[in-house]
């Protein structure tokens, strides 16, 4: 520590001692004004308070019992962290291509599964379960996406927009 840290604090302890004891001087007045069997039940009351804590503490020691049952990781993580788990029919969306590929105009979604598996629909459902596998979902393979790839624009799927 530095000098005038150990001056401050040398400075301070007088006054804080001082504050202590007008404390202590104040609980002891109200304490003697009490009757005499007021003063005996609130003894005995703080003694029994005491035994209870102390015999605690030397079960907690010997039983290994944790003294504070309550701890972060209990509070702040569930007990049990449930995955969720992806259903061999459900499609995670990549994207939109969009464009002209002779003349004709065309446009579907693609997704893929969980085994990596490149599907297409032309006419999705607008509802909940839209990336389902159902029977508007066409398996693509690698060479028709490469075609599709070089003729039409890929418009990446947007988690937060009006328009699916």
């Amino acid at each position: 520590m530095k000098p005038n840290m150990k001056k401050k604090i040398k400075e301070s302890c007088p006054p804080m001692q001082q504050m202590v004891m007008q404390r202590i001087d104040y609980l002891n007045t109200t304490f003697n004004a009490f009757p005499q069997s007021k003063k005996k039940i609130i003894l005995a009351v703080a003694g029994v308070m005491i035994a209870c804590l102390s015999g605690a503490m030397v079960l907690n020691a010997i039983y290994g019992v944790p003294a504070n049952p309550l701890t972060f990781d209990k509070i702040t993580l569930p007990y049990n962290i449930q995955m969720q788990q992806t259903d061999t029919t459900s499609l995670t969306p990549i994207g939109k291509m969009k464009g002209e590929i002779d003349g004709d105009f065309e446009a579907f979604y693609l997704a893929v599964d969980k085994d990596g598996q490149v599907y297409l629909n032309r006419d999705p459902d607008y509802s909940e379960n839209r990336y389902e596998k159902s029977r508007g979902w066409e398996l693509l393979t690698r060479q028709q996406l490469a075609v599709y790839e070089k003729e039409l624009h890929f418009i990446p799927h947007q988690k937060k927009s009006l328009k699916p």
